[in-house]
């Protein structure tokens, strides 16, 4: 039987969401019979505008396999797990190393392919600080994160290891405004929602090659005292598409304001969306009765979305 190592399990922030990477190459296996390598890293992005801190103490980090439960954690021998990071602190493209996996391949040389990806937390030491009372630390609400795991789901294709194609890179979208559920009136309000993170293919050990980045404007009315003020500021969803169908990437950016430009009164937040391919995309983001939308907009480009009402 062949072997895989999926193999440095990394975390790598660029701006607005926490990605998980795996990648596999040529190399040796950690059992008794020659093998083959892979690699796999954790990446880490965030949108720090609605916290201070959001704080993950990671003791292990799984794969499950598509036919059946079996789950392949990093090796104890070669991690640096546990681990306890803040995903806010991460400045751009900061590498952390966090441990191996090894994977059986079979014999005949058929795909192992995985559907799941499991984050084992600590009992203690998961908490996010707002923006509201930064003197406070809320504790993380974690389903399942302390024993089974959190479970991340491949919601799209499966990524697959075998020993004629040994590389395939993923990442896990991790943005703290989509991926925290608050939950007010409670002494702990704050609660991960796995669902909403989001498993997309893409090689980023390094900065990533394909991205769009820009702002997002709401416009507010122009009266005899002034801008009007949202009773909360807007939260936008950017998502990009390939071929008008398919849904690529999202995030979520935080509009502040108003403010005031040529007479014209308007919220405005930045985003940055991570790309799997190079390539023109469609925009659309939206907010309450606002929309936008952007077509062909190329890879590695800033854009202007201005939201009008629907």
């Amino acid at each position: 039987m062949k072997l895989a190592t999926l193999k440095k399990l990394r975390s790598l922030l660029f701006c607005l969401l926490i990605g998980f990477s795996i990648a596999a190459c040529g190399g040796g296996g950690s059992n008794d019979s020659p093998g083959q390598v892979g690699t796999v890293g954790v990446s880490l992005t965030d949108n720090a505008g609605l916290y201070n801190a959001v704080v993950l103490s990671i003791e292990k980090v799984g794969i499950v396999a598509s036919n059946s439960s079996t789950i392949y954690y990093n090796s104890a021998d070669l991690s640096e797990l546990p681990i306890t990071v803040d995903v806010l602190d991460l400045p751009d493209e900061t590498t952390l190393f966090l441990g191996d996996i090894d994977v059986p391949l079979p014999d005949d040389g058929s795909e192992v392919c995985f559907n799941q990806i499991r984050l084992v937390l600590s009992e203690e030491g998961n908490y996010v600080i707002d923006n509201v009372d930064p003197d406070t630390k809320y504790d993380l609400k974690t389903p399942s994160g302390q024993q089974s795991g959190i479970k991340l789901l491949v919601k799209e294709e499966a990524f697959c290891l075998s020993a004629e194609d040994d590389a395939v890179n993923v990442t896990i979208e991790f943005d703290p405004a989509t991926a925290i559920i608050v939950k007010e009136n409670s002494a702990n309000p704050y609660q991960l929602k796995p669902t909403s993170m989001r498993i997309i293919k893409g090689n980023f050990f390094t900065a990533p090659e394909s991205f769009i980045d820009g702002l997002v404007s709401v416009p507010t009315v122009n009266s005899a005292l002034g801008c009007d003020e949202f009773d909360t500021n807007p939260i936008v969803t950017v998502e990009a598409y390939n071929n008008s169908a398919v849904l690529t990437s999202k995030t979520v950016a935080l509009a502040e304001g108003p403010f005031k430009d040529d007479g014209s009164c308007f919220y405005s937040g930045a985003f940055k969306l991570l790309l799997p391919d190079q390539g023109d995309y469609d925009l659309f983001a939206n907010w309450d009765i606002f929309t936008a939308n952007e077509p062909d907009v190329e890879y590695n480009s800033t854009v202007l979305l201005e939201l009008t009402e629907e």
